[in-house]
């Protein structure tokens, strides 16, 4: 049974969209990691990818990497596609998007593509079709938030989710530019969470954290100190707001719909 962190409201539930499950920098991320998560924080729903494209491909098909009780009803997964590979666009060519997937995810610095129109627009019809998010690295050469509106081939009905956000200003005028846009701003310091509500209030933003990527950089620091460290510091600016459950579940809730849950 999970004990309450004494710090964390009562009341509070998480819905966490970007979370990883697979191998990164020589590093293992077993499912191990996403159980561990659930039992030590209030968490909803994951929402979690493979590190990379190759991960995925191998990955589909299958039941995926969490396979506990738990896990089964917490998590659902993101469908990694890579658009410049023939595979990556026989699965956009799908009617139906993939059992269990609840959105695609594009990473174009780790498939080493820029976001072009031509790229994009194969990737936004599949998520149209399918009634699913499409989330967005950004940050890294050819993918700054602004190079997702310049890569769109039109404005898009599906919500485009831009993990991390990077950088923020460019995020920003992007959101008021499409209007199904919507920010994570996960690896951002706290200030940019109130640049966001500022610019866009609370419907726009919600919470992603990257875990466990965070370990690779700080070596040695226990993976769930640094995910409590992050929740307690977004938590007091939510808290101040008054934004704490659009942020951290009910915005999340409503963009997946029902491709939340691993039902058919």
């Amino acid at each position: 049974m999970t004990t309450r962190d004494p710090e964390l409201p009562a009341e509070l539930s998480i819905f966490d969209v970007h979370v990883h499950v697979g191998a990164y920098d020589g590093d293992q991320f077993p499912a191990f990691y996403i159980e561990e998560l659930c039992e030590a924080f209030p968490i909803e729903r994951v929402a979690w990818a493979p590190f990379s494209w190759d991960e995925g491909l191998r990955q589909l098909g299958d039941e995926g990497a969490p396979s506990s009780l738990l896990l089964s009803s917490r998590t659902t997964k993101w469908l990694w596609v890579s658009p410049v590979r023939a595979k990556g666009l026989a699965l956009l060519a799908r009617e139906e998007c993939p059992f269990g997937y609840c959105g695609i995810k594009l990473h174009p610095a780790a498939d080493q593509y820029d976001l072009v129109p031509l790229l994009v627009g194969p990737v936004i019809d599949a998520a149209e079709r399918w009634s699913v998010p499409v989330a967005i690295h950004t940050g890294g050469r050819g993918c700054s938030a602004g190079g997702v509106a310049r890569s769109l081939p039109r404005r898009p009905a599906c919500p485009v989710i831009m993990f991390h956000s990077r950088p923020l200003q460019e995020a920003l005028t992007t959101a008021h530019s499409i209007e199904s846009a919507v920010l994570e701003v996960s690896f951002s310091p706290v200030e940019d969470l109130l640049r966001a509500y500022d610019s866009l209030g609370p419907e726009r933003i919600i919470f992603g954290s990257d875990y466990p990527v965070a370990a690779v950089y700080y070596r040695g620091i226990d993976v769930l100190t640094l995910y409590r460290r992050r929740l307690l510091e977004l938590l007091a600016e939510t808290e101040r707001l008054e934004i704490t459950v659009p942020f951290f579940h009910r915005n999340a809730r409503r963009l997946f719909g029902g491709h939340q849950r691993n039902e058919p």
